[in-house]
């Protein structure tokens, strides 16, 4: 069994155009270049660098300090009110982040 399908690709091999004994010899430098072109890894590469700096950004965020807007207002036949408020938070201790942090920094490696 293993015989056919060696021949099948022997002949196929054969019959396609530009066959090996036809081609010209690839240098190293187009090979190299092929193959980088070709490469998932390598073509995935620049995406995987996005998404670490975005989770970067985001654990760096969440030790910001939040501002809150808060507006509102009451109508009744005799008087019109309004109330706003406006808050600042600043966490001294927010542990939720740091499970994101260390994963999103950048390898010195890379």
């Amino acid at each position: 069994m293993k015989s056919i399908g060696r021949a099948l690709i022997v002949v196929v091999s054969l019959a396609m155009p530009g066959s090996t004994s036809a081609a010209e010899p690839l240098h190293l430098e187009d090979a190299v270049r092929q193959a980088l072109a070709n490469n998932e890894r390598g073509l995935k590469a620049p995406l995987r660098v996005d998404v670490a700096e975005g989770g970067l950004e985001r654990a760096r965020s969440a030790f910001f300090p939040t501002l809150v807007l808060g507006a509102s207002t009451s109508l009744t036949p005799s008087k019109t009110s309004g109330l706003g408020t406006l808050t600042l938070t600043q966490p001294l201790l927010h542990p939720s982040p740091f499970p994101l942090y260390p994963p999103a920094q950048p390898h010195p490696n890379t």
